[in-house]
């Protein structure tokens, strides 16, 4: 019983980890939409700089996403592994 809560509280400890990792991330993302959203009220350089931006803010939460579902899965096989 003693082995099944060290598994458990690790595997807690582990996603609570992922998720403030996930978190941190997201929010330089959402920093930088809203310097995209304060770049696109002027009209100098816009379309170039915005796209650019733009894909950079997803690309960034999508890449955050993907490492997000990867870490919790990788505890929840490396938990299972252990049990």
């Amino acid at each position: 019983m003693k082995k099944k809560l060290e598994v458990l509280g690790e595997f807690v400890a582990h996603v609570l980890l992922g998720t403030a990792v996930f978190i941190v991330i997201a929010l330089a993302a959402l920093v930088l939409a809203i310097f995209t959203h304060w770049i696109g009220s002027f009209t100098v350089g816009k379309p170039l700089l915005l796209s650019v931006l733009e894909f950079v803010e997803m690309a960034i939460f999508l890449g955050d996403c993907g490492l997000l579902l990867w870490w919790v899965l990788k505890s929840t096989i490396d938990a299972c592994r252990k049990l």
